[in-house]
């Protein structure tokens, strides 16, 4: 390094004093730091205010740098100041260091126009479109000590009193070729600026002729090399701009094409991820339209199915109710003919005791004629019974065949429903797999179309890139030409530069697009998620609300069974109420009964417990052991009958003649047992459990219709039709049991 360049000094900088507004000016050269049209003008002022103001600091433009104080109206108005100090540069000189934003150009006349910082308002740059050279404010200067100033101009606008400037250096101000013209005779014809030493002047003046005139002889010799130098730099360096300026241009549309391209690749990622998603956004309307669809229909299968099973259990009601209304009607019409039965009974006691007693008074001509009439009113009677009970007989088939008609009736509508409701269900799975299978379709033919897609545009960016790695390679080489014709080393540095930088905006770039395409990604999944959680929500909500109707209607049924268990229980109670004040002899044989039938269910509920566990040894034992004991308990029912009818006998034969009671007792009970047997002739045997269950009297709780019963056999269950048959009468004699 040699010493001049050593002493290279720094840069002048400056700016506004928010500092949004910052600059820069180079030293080193001077064509760049002093416009050529100045020249004129340093070589009449010099620099002598340099180094006799500020003789310990450097000068930073050397002998061509100079400043100069304006006093004109148009810079006294503009900055508010009585002069201002401005430091001409060449345009091309001046660099603004930060961007334009907060700076405001104000234009003060036709030519000049003067900037300022829209923050702080600092004065920083004076230019005329004329020249080719701009002024800096010096206050805006970072260090403004650097600089020196050599005149004052436009001395004919100094406000007097206020400013006294130097004389020795005083300018007019412009002329048309825009060079400052300096008043030689210094005489200023504005009010009072004749005041100067004269001897002074003419000092300096003698002083500056003889600088002059030794100066010229060696300014002579040197001008005309220094021009050869200046036309020699200035065409150096204009083919080195020209040079510059094109390897910038070249790299400029270099970046240009580059950006374009990653644009369009952008732009087509973005089209393709704009597609998917519509298609995404498509397919979930309809995913939800086809899942709002499918909750409708399901909902209201539901509530058909819901009005079907309430229309169902309104139907059972109803029929439960005319079962038990029959019931109820059929267990009081037969109440009654047993008690009229029993009444027609005792009656005909009574009439026969009567009339033997009448017989007996009769001579035997008259006993024979009314025996013979009475056998044939009783024959005549017998047949209008035998009548009678035909007829009942015949309305009786009738009624069940009747009955069966129309439980086929309803069978065959159940089926034809069902039928119907399996044929819709069918008929919606086949149209359900039919819509799947066209979506699985239109999904595949997308995906191939996306997968195509795909492929074309890899190989287009694989071309491109092959393209612009060809491009790349040309251009390498036309810069290594370059490099090899002019000034190989710096321009090798500054390429590989240039190149570590494109490549690194190509990795930020790749990168970029890497960090773009997972965040689509990321989206995408998100997305998914997103819809997953909302088909789970909808899923879950109407599996809730499906829930809360199923508990609703639940709640409903449970209610309308309630009520109709509480009438019925009402029904019964009343029932009840007015059974115990005509059968209040029959409330401690009932109890007895409910006794025994809770714990016959106890043992039934038993067994069944142990024959689930038992083995075939343990059941053999278990079928043995019941018949025992139901042989045991018919025995005993037996011996309570017979219990029961001795007591009721002995009751009878206290008001009645014995022998006569006996015999017509025995007549009546064997019609009763010969009209039983030929009712009961094509029944099947009974088991000694159906016989301990016909001598058993049951609550009114219980279904008079029969009960379910286990054969002790083993053969099954076995409907104890017996029960209802020979409810209230005795086992053997068929005689009524009190």
């Amino acid at each position: 390094m040699t010493g001049s360049e050593s002493q290279v000094p720094p840069p002048l900088t400056g700016g506004c004093h928010c500092k949004s507004n910052r600059y820069s000016i180079p030293v080193t050269d001077p064509s760049i730091l002093l416009s050529p049209s100045m020249h004129p003008l340093t070589e009449l002022t010099g620099t002598r205010y340099a180094s006799e103001v500020n003789p310990d600091v450097p000068h930073a433009l050397s002998a061509k740098t100079w400043a100069v104080h304006c006093h004109c109206e148009s810079c006294r108005k503009t900055t508010g100041n009585l002069w201002t100090t401005l430091l001409p540069v060449a345009r091309e000189g001046f660099k603004w260091e930060t961007d334009l934003s907060n700076l405001h150009t104000y234009q003060s006349s036709e030519t000049v126009s003067r900037s300022f910082c829209a923050n702080c308002g600092t004065h920083v740059l004076y230019s005329a479109s004329k020249m080719d050279w701009v002024a800096i404010f010096v206050g805006s200067l970072d260090d403004p000590e650097r600089i020196a100033v050599s005149a004052n101009i436009h001395g004919q606008d100094v406000l007097k009193g206020f400013v006294r400037p130097d004389p020795q250096v005083m300018m007019i101000g412009m002329n048309q070729q825009g060079l400052y013209v300096m008043d030689q005779g210094l005489t200023v014809d504005t009010e009072g600026l004749r005041e100067a030493d004269s001897s002074r002047a003419q000092t300096f003046n003698e002083f500056e002729r003889k600088k002059a005139e030794a100066a010229e002889a060696q300014r002579q010799a040197a001008a005309e090399a220094t021009r050869k130098q200046e036309a020699e730099a200035f065409e150096k360096a204009r083919i080195l701009k020209e040079k510059l300026l094109a390897e910038e241009q070249a790299r400029r549309d270099e970046e240009e094409r580059n950006r374009k391209a990653a644009e369009a690749i952008r732009e087509a990622n973005l089209q393709r991820q704009k597609e998917k998603m519509s298609e995404f956004e498509r397919q979930k309307l309809d995913a939800a339209r086809r899942a709002e669809e499918e909750r409708a229909a399901a909902l209201k299968q539901k509530e058909q199915e819901a009005f079907a099973k309430l229309e169902l259990a309104k139907k059972l009601k109803a029929q439960e109710g005319a079962a038990r209304k029959e019931e109820e009607g059929r267990k009081r019409l037969e109440d009654e003919q047993a008690r009229e039965a029993k009444l027609r009974k005792q009656k005909e006691a009574m009439a026969r005791f009567e009339e033997e007693r009448r017989i007996k008074l009769m001579s035997p001509s008259e006993r024979e004629a009314y025996l013979a009439a009475k056998r044939a009113e009783e024959e005549a009677i017998r047949q209008k019974e035998i009548a009678e009970r035909l007829k009942r007989e015949e309305e009786e088939r009738l009624r069940r065949e009747a009955e069966e008609a129309e439980r086929r009736r309803q069978e065959e509508e159940e089926r034809v429903r069902r039928e119907a409701e399996e044929a819709e269900r069918r008929r919606v799975e086949e149209a359900e797999r039919r819509r799947r299978e066209e979506e699985e379709a239109i999904m595949r033919r997308a995906r191939q179309e996306d997968e195509a897609k795909r492929r074309a545009i890899e190989e287009e960016e694989s071309e491109r890139a092959r393209r612009k790695a060809r491009e790349e390679e040309e251009a390498s080489r036309i810069q290594e030409e370059l490099r090899l014709a002019e000034q190989r080393e710096r321009n090798r540095q500054r390429l590989i530069r240039e190149e570590e930088h494109r490549i690194a905006q190509e990795e930020a770039e790749r990168a970029r697009i890497a960090q773009q395409r997972r965040e689509d990604e990321a989206r995408l999944a998100a997305l998914k998620a997103e819809e997953d959680r909302i088909r789970a929500e909808a899923e879950r909500e109407a599996n809730i609300k499906n829930r809360e109707r199923l508990d609703s209607d639940d709640r409903r049924f449970r209610v309308e069974a309630d009520r109709v268990r509480r009438d019925l229980e009402l029904k019964a109670l009343e029932a009840e109420r007015r059974n115990i004040e005509t059968e209040e002899r029959k409330r401690r044989e009932m109890e007895e009964a409910l006794k025994e039938a809770a714990e016959e269910r106890r043992r039934v509920e038993a067994r069944a417990a142990r024959r689930a566990i038992e083995t075939p040894d343990e059941r053999k034992d278990r079928e043995r052991e019941e018949e025992e004991l139901a042989l045991k308990e018919a025995q005993l029912a037996v011996q309570l009958a017979l219990e029961r009818k001795r007591k009721t006998t002995e009751e009878i034969k206290a008001g009645l003649n014995p022998e006569l009671f006996r015999m017509e007792l025995v007549r009546v009970m064997e019609e009763e047992e010969a009209r039983s047997r030929g009712e009961f002739v094509g029944l099947s045997g009974l088991s000694q459990k159906d016989i301990a269950d016909a001598l058993t009297i049951r609550s009114l709780d219980l279904d008079s219709r029969g009960v379910e019963l286990v054969d002790v056999n083993g053969r099954g269950k076995a409907k104890s039709k017996f029960a209802k048959a020979q409810k209230g009468e005795g086992a053997g004699c068929k005689c009524s049991i009190m």
